[in-house]
């Protein structure tokens, strides 16, 4: 059938752009603060000092020191030389410290950094911040070994050492890092298929339209939730983010569009098809499919409970699914009968009087 080829097209179209497509906006929000199997806590920081505080942020992936009190505390790097200093004065990264190189990648090479980092020479502070809060990616806070096999749960014990100005003490941030078997991802596969299947059965009766105004509204909603849901989780900037979710804002103003032309019943059901396709594709690559890699994961970048966060992902693929189906079967009015008949006999009219003159 035409409706089944097209709809079949359509998302192949959807998995072949979620495949290929490089675009940090297809990445659910995770390109730069990715899911994964660990979690990274600060078991202590020596000494306490009043003001300052460290905490992990962006579901793992980084660091972040505070620092409230009249003395700097400077952050040491894999050589034990000053890397990051903060106090009153503002955030300063020493450039010669090898640290700031090998922290811009994920894993440290065996290769020696550029010549220009150097460990033994004289710190060269340039100024990153005037606020009192650096936030970093530290391999010492980063787990690199293979998945534990053995039941091990605490997979890394680390320190990250610090000096306080002063009275030159030195400290350090103890780092803990554990494994956290993930999920499967049956059941949330099994909810995307469940509210696919119903949506589009549903839609399959005379209350077409309102069923696709009921799917736009969840597929809307949970694309929403999910954002919501990150916002407050990462630590990016907002150029980042509100790039890494173009597509899902795009998404979301469609389906809303589309669901308050068939609400307010402005001309034809039918009319709004085309732009309810749109949001059903955008939403179902962007906040959708996606996020299957998040289904694997046990700790992901999200404020909801990682259970939560699948459900919605699951929900958002379902919904995108069934609202690319009913759109694109809907995309032509269906041939009236009654139409063609009335113009075949003003057709026969027309001849019969142009054969009487």
């Amino acid at each position: 059938m035409a409706w089944a080829r097209t709809a079949i097209a359509m998302l192949g179209l959807a998995l072949g752009f979620v495949v290929v497509a490089p675009s940090p906006a297809f990445a659910h929000g995770t390109a730069q603060v990715p899911a994964t199997d660990y979690v990274v806590s600060v078991q202590s920081v020596e000494p306490a000092i009043a003001g300052v505080t460290v905490r992990v942020v962006d579901n793992g992936a980084r660091l972040e020191l505070s620092n409230r009190s009249a003395m700097d505390v400077t952050v040491l790097g894999y050589d034990n030389e000053p890397y990051l200093r903060v106090g009153r004065n503002g955030v300063f990264e020493n450039e010669r410290s090898p640290a700031v190189y090998w922290n811009k990648q994920r894993a440290i090479a065996s290769a020696p950094p550029p010549r220009t980092y150097n460990a033994k020479q004289p710190p060269d502070w340039h100024r990153i911040s005037r606020g009192h809060r650096a936030r970093w990616h530290d391999h010492r806070a980063h787990y690199m070994g293979g998945t534990p096999s053995d039941g091990t749960r605490v997979v890394l014990r680390d320190r990250v050492p610090l000096e306080i100005a002063g009275n030159n003490r030195a400290g350090a941030i103890n780092i803990v890092v554990r494994y956290v078997p993930p999920p499967s991802a049956l059941p949330s596969l099994l909810l995307a298929a469940g509210v696919a299947i119903a949506l589009v059965v549903a839609a399959r009766t005379r209350w077409w339209a309102r069923v696709l105004a009921g799917s736009l509204a969840v597929l809307v909603g949970s694309a929403l939730a999910q954002i919501l849901g990150e916002w407050d989780a990462v630590t990016l900037s907002l150029p980042s983010r509100l790039g890494e979710h173009a597509y899902v804002f795009a998404g979301i103003l469609l389906g809303t569009a589309a669901f308050v032309w068939i609400l307010m019943r402005q001309g034809s059901p039918y009319d709004a098809t085309p732009i309810a396709l749109l949001a059903g594709v955008a939403l179902l690559l962007a906040s959708g499919l996606s996020g299957l890699p998040l289904l694997v994961h046990s700790e992901l970048p999200t404020m909801y409970a990682p259970a939560l966060e699948r459900a919605l992902i699951a929900t958002t693929i379902g919904a995108g699914v069934a609202t690319v189906l009913i759109s694109a079967t809907r995309l032509r009015r269906p041939f009236q009968a009654g139409r063609r008949q009335e113009s075949s006999t003003a057709n026969a009219i027309r001849r019969s009087i142009y054969a009487e003159k």
